[in-house]
């Protein structure tokens, strides 16, 4: 079950979820996939394109993972060996 905690910006508050793996190499491949995925798209969107390989290399090849989401998006990661 996802976790919460409350960020606030200006005078908004925001309930954000996070979620916490800390083994990546035990998930499943649906679950890997949509991290991935997800990952990409913020990537993506605050970056520009990546290389391919970028995201198994360099994220999904830490031991362990936190993603954070708003309204089921998903808005930061942070991988760590």
């Amino acid at each position: 079950m996802p976790k919460q905690f409350k960020i606030k910006a200006g005078d908004k508050a925001y309930n954000i979820q996070y979620e916490k793996y800390d083994n990546i190499s035990a998930l499943d491949k649906n679950k890997k996939e949509t991290l991935e995925k997800e990952v990409n798209s913020i990537l993506v969107d605050a970056w520009g394109i990546f290389p391919d390989d970028f995201i198994k290399k360099h994220i999904l090849h830490e031991n362990r993972i936190i993603v954070a989401k708003h309204k089921d998006e998903y808005i930061g990661f942070c991988a760590m060996s």
